[in-house]
């Protein structure tokens, strides 16, 4: 599958520049090893449970977007006691563009997406973006996601798969994968909001 580019939409129709940030340091302090540090006593690993296939880093950003639930609190008793508890559900009412990180983030971490583009990589380099090679390569990542998804009123993704390959692209490159056919990263798609 070849993307075809498409011309950086109005920000009326993408995500809260507030939003971006929130969800890019998110994935930022996952993948610098540094999420529970302020809930845990030292600087306790984590990699074992993230950086291997599986559903974790869906469950982290699924908690972020949950009122009440901690996604560090939930990692930190993981480790401390050996059971990972039940993820409790998203709100019902949450916006989509929500939703779609949370998909988007699981099949990262089940490597389920884009597999024509993601499938020659190799484990350990999706596992060292994941938790070994510090926190901005997974930011940038998810920038792209974010930044590459144009919303509806209602915060509704207007093309949820577009903006997943374009996510997908920012993989490639971070992997210094091949991504043949595919337009390079814009300065829009990459833009850091604070």
């Amino acid at each position: 599958m070849t993307t075809t580019m498409r011309p950086e939409h109005p920000r009326e129709r993408a995500v809260c520049e507030d939003d971006v940030a929130w969800v890019r340091f998110h994935a930022f302090f996952i993948a610098n090893t540094t999420f529970i540090i302020n809930v845990a006593d030292g600087d306790p690993d984590y990699g074992h449970l993230v950086g291997p296939p599986g559903p974790t880093l869906g469950a982290l950003f699924s908690m972020e977007f949950t009122p009440g639930a901690s996604p560090s609190r939930w990692l930190n008793d993981w480790i401390k006691t050996g059971t990972r508890a039940p993820v409790p559900p998203m709100p019902a009412d949450a916006p989509g563009w929500q939703a779609a990180v949370v998909r988007f983030a699981t099949d990262l971490g089940e490597r389920r997406l884009e597999p024509d583009l993601l499938g020659r990589i190799p484990e350990e380099d999706l596992h060292g973006l994941l938790v070994e090679w510090g926190g901005s390569p997974l930011e940038m990542v998810f920038t792209v996601l974010l930044n590459s998804m144009e919303i509806d009123e209602q915060g509704e993704p207007v093309d949820e798969q577009w903006a997943r390959r374009r996510a997908s692209v920012a993989i490639c490159r971070q992997c210094e994968a091949e991504c043949s056919g595919e337009p390079p990263l814009t300065e829009w798609e990459t833009a850091l909001w604070c």
